[in-house]
């Protein structure tokens, strides 16, 4: 059986959603590492940016996503954690890449993928929030 949902969280300043699809039962770290000269770009839908997670959770992308809210696809709620966005800019601000982290799963599995992460005790995950979708 698959389950699919839709969860999005606010709206970006100029209305762009990132859709985000992810394979049916997905659970683990995605990245997607974005300004990769040579690779394919995201495909458009309006003034959408789509991407389809593969099963190993990496994407790698030329396009460079800076103000679009996301938007995931086949995710139950509470499970998505740790998303964060950076975009790198040359000293005149202009966007030349970034990374786009976060991880599907429970609490549980989540904290033990950080606790992995930072194995130096520097880094406690029990902070964890699941991203807010309301």
């Amino acid at each position: 059986m698959v389950v699919l949902a839709t969860v999005g969280v606010g709206c970006s300043r100029n209305g762009a959603w990132l859709l985000i699809s992810l394979p049916g039962d997905f659970s683990g770290q995605v990245q997607i590492n974005m300004g990769v000269p040579g690779a394919p770009a995201l495909q458009r839908e309006g003034k959408n940016y789509r991407v389809t997670v593969p099963p190993d959770g990496r994407v790698v992308t030329s396009t460079i996503v800076e103000v679009a809210g996301p938007k995931f696809e086949n995710v139950d709620a509470g499970r998505v954690w740790g998303y964060s966005r950076s975009v790198f800019r040359t000293g005149d601000h202009l966007p030349v890449g970034g990374n786009i982290d976060f991880f599907i799963g429970t609490k549980e599995q989540y904290e033990s993928a950080e606790a992995k992460k930072h194995k130096s005790g520097l880094h406690s995950p029990s902070g964890a929030v699941a991203w807010d979708r309301s």
